[in-house]
């Protein structure tokens, strides 16, 4: 399982294909990218650092937080900074970036916590230093790190190695520098973590369903209002999803809260689907499936596979990462695609 998350991630940052969103953001294409030598040499340099099980974990580009699970040196980072609009364009305004990681001793079950910063956009990086050094189950980050309003960074990372174990939250008040464990579980693994406008947290999860007054099995909803010291799980308004998903989560620059995720029902599913929060999470809009409308059959890689895309059916599986650059651009990858689009695409019905 572990060597399909590692294909998972890696092959995301490729960025195959683009599903592209013109500025105007009233219609989308998908486009492949492959063409771009900077692309291609970014999948070379990712090739060899998969025969070194390294992974990208964490994504939150306009901040640098990446996260990998390896000691060794990670060099592709430069390349995809300096890759041009078709390909995965980053913009930092400047910012200091920050990058966490793992040790990869002991498997993903026990490991300790790398860092490594950059204060040039990415275009070079410390060495790493050991920031949490204890090599034990909660350290297997997830993708998803964010930065609270008064600038605590919040990183998630599975409870355990099982399905139901669920997902603590890590936070720093130093930037990065010291982590504390919350000890309360959020429901659910590869768990997406935002902070509300109230202070509070908001999370989703994989696995540890709730059951609706309907009788319907539910994606966990955990709201913890103490700082991630205790956390109160009802049902969502989505549906779980399982093997080779992981959800993505993130506040959008324009204010609404935005959820990734996958309907399963139906054979074939319908698929990844994007959904918007206007109140806070209290409420979300139906999802719109992160499609073109145009029928074309696609490799997802790792555990997704050979999928046909069109209308009425979007990817059916991949471990997602999202972030917003701040032209308002939403990047996504999966497994093995990579997505682009913007608010008013998504607003559009």
């Amino acid at each position: 399982m572990k060597s399909n998350r590692l294909h998972t991630l890696l092959l995301s940052v490729a960025a195959l294909f683009a599903l592209q969103m013109p500025a105007s953001g009233l219609e989308c294409s998908l486009k492949a990218v492959d063409n771009l030598p900077l692309v291609q040499k970014a999948c070379r340099i990712l090739e060899e650092e998969l025969r070194n099980r390294t992974v990208v974990a964490g994504l939150e580009l306009d901040e640098i937080v990446i996260g990998i699970e390896s000691s060794m040196e990670y060099s592709c980072l430069t390349e995809l900074a300096a890759t041009g609009s078709e390909g995965f364009k980053i913009s930092f305004d400047g910012k200091r970036a920050i990058v966490a990681g793992h040790d990869a001793l002991g498997w993903w079950r026990n490991e300790a916590v790398i860092m490594r910063r950059s204060s040039d956009n990415g275009a070079t990086w410390t060495r790493p230093v050991i920031v949490m050094p204890d090599h034990c189950p909660g350290h297997q980050l997830v993708a998803g790190m964010s930065r609270t309003s008064d600038g605590r960074l919040l990183q998630v990372c599975d409870a355990g190695p099982g399905g139901e174990d669920g997902s603590v939250l890590h936070i720093s008040s130093d930037n990065g520098h010291s982590w504390v464990q919350c000890k309360s579980p959020i429901a659910g693994i590869h768990a997406g973590c935002v902070s509300l406008k109230d202070g509070s947290f908001l999370a989703f999860g994989r696995g540890n369903s709730v059951t609706d007054d309907e009788g319907i099995n539910r994606m966990p909803f955990s709201i913890s209002r103490n700082n991630g010291k205790s956390w109160s799980v009802a049902a969502s308004c989505f549906p779980p999803i399982r093997g080779g998903q992981r959800l993505a989560l993130l506040r959008l620059l324009e204010g609404p809260l935005l959820m990734i995720s996958f309907d399963n029902e139906g054979s074939p599913s319908r698929g990844m689907f994007a959904s918007l929060s206007y109140d806070e999470g209290k409420n979300w809009t139906s999802g719109k499936l992160l499609t073109d409308g145009v029928e074309r059959c696609l490799d997802g890689g790792a555990w997704t596979g050979v999928f046909v895309m069109d209308a009425s059916h979007a990817e059916p599986k991949g471990y997602l990462a999202a972030t917003q650059t701040p032209d308002g651009t939403i990047h996504l990858i999966s497994s093995k695609n990579y997505y682009k689009f913007n608010l008013k695409w998504l607003e559009k019905q």
